[in-house]
């Protein structure tokens, strides 16, 4: 009962799409159009002003912290606490 069936096609005999040799390339896709800005680029913003703020509080949490810093170590010397 077997040999009285139809044998059955490959799945490689009933795709539909082409197949390419393995040593070509594939083709390339169409690449997208790239867009082109019209404006002109901004001007550089001048944060040196922004930055001397921000060195000034640095230098004074710098201080502040070496005092406080000198002064736990004189009173560990110190025998105080």
């Amino acid at each position: 009962s077997q040999a009285a069936r139809a044998p059955q096609p490959r799945v490689e005999d009933t795709l539909a799409t082409p197949t390419l040799p393995a040593d070509e390339p594939l083709p390339a896709a169409p690449r997208p159009a790239v867009r082109r800005s019209a404006r002109p680029a901004p001007a550089p913003i001048d944060y040196s002003q922004d930055y001397a703020d921000a060195r000034h509080d640095l230098r004074r949490i710098a201080i502040i912290a070496t005092v406080l810093l000198a002064g736990m170590i004189a009173l560990a010397f110190s025998g105080l606490v």
